[in-house]
């Protein structure tokens, strides 16, 4: 607005179309919370809804929403930051629990689903905890001493110094409401994992063959190496991959016997297809 306020118009016609690109992110958006809403929890329950109730509460939801947005909005003033630093803060609380959750299922094969279902519910608390109480314990680190404490025989350095002085470094609760909004997700993240293999210890961990092959990521067997074998073989760490091998051939062999065709033939035809 500053640099091109000399010529007429184009003042207006930048900040349309800074407002139409907002508006057709944002639209998109609430058409697709909306549209999950009604594909994912309303048409399960009611299967009989017509056509018509479905396309008339689905623009409810989507208005809906954007009075949820605008009330958002006006509550990022009453915390004190700026929006990239209130975006970055709930990207943490929400996005780590649901990492922890990946990285617990894909990294640990002997986690349960209630061990999954504890960590997340945990990590969403414990993140949601620490966040909200910073916001409301923003500001008491920092206190100023009051008019009457100062000496009236000071000089004024001195009496600046005494009125700019601080309290120590929070301890307590205070200093864990300290954290930053940048380890928001690491720290959801750690406490999912830690949560989830303490309960699925608790309940009782999957085993190997209650795995399904493919799902889990063969680390723990290189890391943990200089673990005797039946004890890795206790904790899973004996990835199912050897089962995404073997049904194939067990396939192959089924197919064998009931074609009559030879193993190899029937290997050569399938690299054949898979070259093509």
């Amino acid at each position: 607005m500053d640099m091109l306020e000399g010529l007429p118009g184009l003042p207006g016609l930048f900040v349309a179309c800074l407002f139409s690109a907002a508006l057709s992110s944002i639209s998109s958006s609430f058409n697709s919370l909306a549209t999950v809403t009604m594909e994912d929890l309303i048409k399960p329950r009611f299967p009989t809804m017509t056509e018509a109730r479905a396309t008339l509460l689905s623009k409810a939801l989507a208005l809906f929403y954007g009075l949820l947005c605008l009330a958002m909005a006006f509550l990022t003033h009453l915390m004190g930051d700026s929006v990239l630093q209130v975006a970055l803060k709930i990207f943490g609380m929400v996005g780590g629990p649901v990492l922890g959750l990946f990285c617990l299922g894909m990294f640990f094969p002997w986690a349960n689903s209630t061990g999954a279902v504890a960590g997340l519910l945990s990590g969403l608390g414990l993140v949601f905890w620490v966040g909200v109480g910073s916001i409301v314990n923003r500001g008491a680190g920092t206190k100023t001493l009051p008019p009457s404490c100062r000496a009236a025989n000071a000089s004024a350095h001195l009496q600046e110094v005494l009125w700019n002085v601080t309290l120590s470094r929070p301890s307590g609760l205070k200093r864990l409401y300290s954290l930053s909004y940048m380890w928001y997700s690491a720290f959801s993240c750690l406490s999912v994992v830690f949560v989830g293999l303490f309960v699925s210890f608790l309940s009782g961990p999957l085993k190997e063959e209650d795995v399904a092959p493919g799902t889990v990521y063969p680390c723990l067997g290189k890391l943990l190496c200089f673990l005797p074998e039946r004890l890795k073989k206790k904790l899973c760490c004996v990835t199912p991959l050897g089962h995404t091998l073997a049904a194939p051939q067990k396939e192959m062999n089924s197919l064998t016997q009931e074609d009559g065709e030879p193993a190899e033939a029937q290997t050569l035809l399938i690299e054949r297809e898979t070259n093509v």
